[in-house]
């Protein structure tokens, strides 16, 4: 089912996707050619806006991807308990649905960059004691505490993504198609890659997933409040 699901989707949204109208006037409508994609793709990757909220992005995409690469891995033999994973996994997204849900309020009553920060700030403070918990328990730490620990900080990463996609296309509306194209290029390219590797190094342990929350977590952080854009968002 894992690997028929995709396609079938695929399908769905493919059929779906013919009842759909081109939405810019002809007189809009950039040119199919390698100079128009070029120029466009310039303007998109000079945009410090638009690098800023994509860099953001890969960044939790980063530690997101690492999870769920490793989530099999840590549930069944770090904790022993292979029998919890689906249950696990399902909660989890659950939670993270919720907490999409509950960003669309927040964004919609105070801004996307407003809700970003304050998302952000909360994803840090949550890192940074699952961290503390790690290095003075034990590695792997409590289960229980471990895996509120990581829900929150993924629920919370799945309610970043939507306003830093916003944010980051938001001033390249003339070339909207090619800021998306390469956002989500972007993004999913580093972002999967670094995972991997973070991945990898939990042979034995959770600390390297614990510690890229944390690290990647200021770095985005950082980022979030280098925005001093005087706007209403």
């Amino acid at each position: 089912m894992v690997f028929l699901a995709p396609p079938l989707f695929g399908v769905i949204v493919f059929l779906w996707s013919l009842r759909l109208q081109e939405s810019l006037p002809t007189s809009k409508r950039s040119p199919l050619n390698f100079s128009a994609i070029g120029k466009s793709l310039g303007i998109v990757l000079r945009n410090r806006v638009f690098l800023k909220y994509t860099l953001i992005t890969t960044l939790l995409f980063t530690t997101l991807s690492s999870y769920v690469a490793s989530s099999e891995h840590i549930i069944g033999e770090l904790y022993g308990r292979p029998e919890l994973f689906s249950w696990i996994f399902a909660g989890m997204g659950l939670f993270m649905a919720l907490c999409t849900y509950a960003n669309s309020y927040l964004s919609g009553r105070f801004g996307a960059r407003r809700t970003i920060r304050a998302l952000l700030i909360f994803y840090t403070l949550v890192a940074a004691q699952l961290t503390l918990i790690t290095l003075a328990f034990g590695d792997p730490p409590d289960m229980l505490l471990f895996f509120i620990g990581v829900t929150l900080i993924m629920a919370l990463n799945l309610a970043i993504e939507p306003n830093s996609s916003a944010l980051a296309l938001e001033p390249l509306g003339a070339v909207a198609g090619m800021a998306s194209a390469v956002y989500g290029t972007i993004f999913f390219a580093f972002g999967s890659t670094v995972g991997a590797i973070i991945s990898d190094l939990m042979s034995i342990r959770v600390l390297p997933l614990v510690i890229s929350y944390l690290v990647l977590g200021i770095c985005a952080l950082v980022l979030a409040l280098s925005d001093r854009r005087k706007t209403g968002s």
